[in-house]
């Protein structure tokens, strides 16, 4: 949101991976204070926005850790996309 009251927001859940930049269709879409009904539409993200607040839990140090050794061992595959997708 800026100052002049305008204000874009990019929803979406596009996965970078090699199945999401290869065969999947991924999707994200720009809003902005120009579309038809964006008052509405801000009004909607803000509420979206808040219930996932509210509903959010910190992370545990468990929690952490398992993400952690989840991404250790995700690096490897991560890697082999780099010559395909830099």
């Amino acid at each position: 949101e800026m100052g002049d009251g305008s204000w874009e927001c990019v929803l979406g859940s596009p996965n970078f991976t090699k199945n999401g930049l290869s065969s999947n269709d991924e999707v994200a879409v720009l809003l902005t204070s120009h579309d038809e009904a964006a008052k509405s539409t801000l009004e909607g993200i803000r509420a979206t926005i808040a219930e996932y607040w509210q509903r959010a839990t910190p992370v545990t140090q468990d929690e952490f850790e398992a993400y952690q050794n989840a991404w250790k061992r995700k690096r490897l595959l991560l890697k082999s996309l780099e010559g395909k997708f830099g």
